[in-house]
């Protein structure tokens, strides 16, 4: 038998702020890696996401100095999580599985929006 357990977060004030930080960073440092992985990919080279993590975190002090307020986490695991996608995608596409969708058939990855 499974047990589960719930538990809910109450954050205090501080806590908001550091959580909306760490979000809004992970959705950036996406951002940033999905046309950084575009622009690669067009100009002939195959990215892969640990050259972009690497590359974030050689540029990261430099211009996006907020960055280094939250966990580095945030960034880190925003970027695997668009190689998984990638992956996903390239996979689909090789398979022909197709998502559904006429824009984006086989799911490649988009840009996350502010929510």
């Amino acid at each position: 038998m499974l047990k589960v357990h719930k538990i809910r977060l109450n954050p205090n004030l501080e806590q908001r702020i550091y959580f909306a930080k760490a979000c809004g960073v992970a959705r950036m440092a996406y951002n940033w890696a999905l046309s950084e992985w575009e622009q690669q990919y067009k100009e002939g080279k195959k990215p892969s996401e640990m050259a972009l993590r690497k590359q974030l975190n050689a540029v990261k002090a430099k211009e996006f100095p907020w960055m280094l307020e939250v966990t580095k986490n945030a960034p880190q695991q925003a970027i695997k999580n668009l190689g998984i996608a990638y992956k996903n995608a390239f996979y689909r596409q090789k398979n022909g599985q197709q998502t559904g969708s006429d824009k984006n058939p086989y799911g490649f990855p988009r840009p996350k929006k502010n929510s």
